[in-house]
């Protein structure tokens, strides 16, 4: 059985398996995945709007049973859209939709 994972490296955050749609025209990459998981996206999108953080350079990396096949990098990345939706009496269920901008990106 071949299994695939997808990772999400993002400067200090690792995401194992979001939904990723890319978006070239708009140079904009959507990460859905529970509010566990999202780990500190949210305080980065709050530092980004305060004006205290920094874009960061990200990676999504697609295995197939353990072996890295390929990965896209995304240089000078920022989150532009924040969204919780569904389940919001319970921390559990809760999903987590953001929304990042790149300046360019390579086949690494």
């Amino acid at each position: 059985m071949i299994r695939t994972l997808r990772w999400i490296s993002l400067a200090a955050f690792l995401f194992a398996s979001p939904v990723a749609a890319q978006s070239p025209p708009t140079r904009t990459i959507t990460l859905t995945f529970d509010y566990i998981e999202a780990g500190g996206s949210f305080d980065w999108t709050r530092e980004t709007a305060m004006g205290n953080d920094h874009k960061r350079n990200m990676s999504i990396i697609h295995e197939e049973n353990g072996v890295e096949i390929f990965r896209t990098n995304y240089f000078e990345t920022f989150p532009i859209i924040y969204q919780q939706f569904t389940g919001f009496a319970q921390v559990e269920k809760v999903k987590v939709r953001l929304v990042i901008s790149y300046d360019f990106s390579e086949l690494g």
